[in-house]
């Protein structure tokens, strides 16, 4: 019964030695959203690793929270514990509402953000000039009263 015990208790503290020592997963954050033109946005994600593996990123985005659209994959330089990658999105619509998140995956997991949203700005329109000059309206003639 003595050796029952003594084996199940050392099973147990081994199988929390290796939970402990079980590699994280990476964390993320948001370090800017700036629109290099009116329809594209350029992304900085700060990326932190526990353990200075090589990670693999991409954004996720689209004007649904379903996102539909992904940049190619991006890898991360081994041996860094911060970095900070970017990712630009080209083609955007004017004006319009955009859902995007960060996906990262490591060998010891995967990890993203949460639903993020950004609206893009407006299309700008200039007034058109015809030849340089205001166009001028014809004078209609008055009429005599009867």
């Amino acid at each position: 019964m003595r050796r029952v015990f003594l084996t199940v208790c050392m099973t147990m503290l081994l199988s929390l030695t290796l939970a402990t020592v079980a590699s994280a997963a990476p964390t993320l954050a948001q370090v800017s959203a700036v629109f290099t033109a009116p329809t594209t946005l350029n992304l900085f994600f700060r990326i932190d690793t526990p353990d200075n593996e090589q990670e693999t990123a991409h954004v996720d985005y689209g004007t649904t929270a379903a996102y539909g659209t992904s940049t190619p994959d991006a890898s991360t330089p081994t041996a860094v514990s911060v970095q900070s990658l970017g990712f630009d999105l080209g083609n955007l619509t004017p004006g319009t509402m955009y859902h995007y998140r960060l996906v990262v995956s490591s060998p010891s997991g995967t990890a993203q953000t949460g639903d993020l949203i950004i609206t893009t700005p407006g299309a700008q329109t200039k007034p058109t000039l015809t030849n340089g000059k205001h166009k001028k309206h014809k004078k209609h003639k008055k009429h005599k009263k009867h």
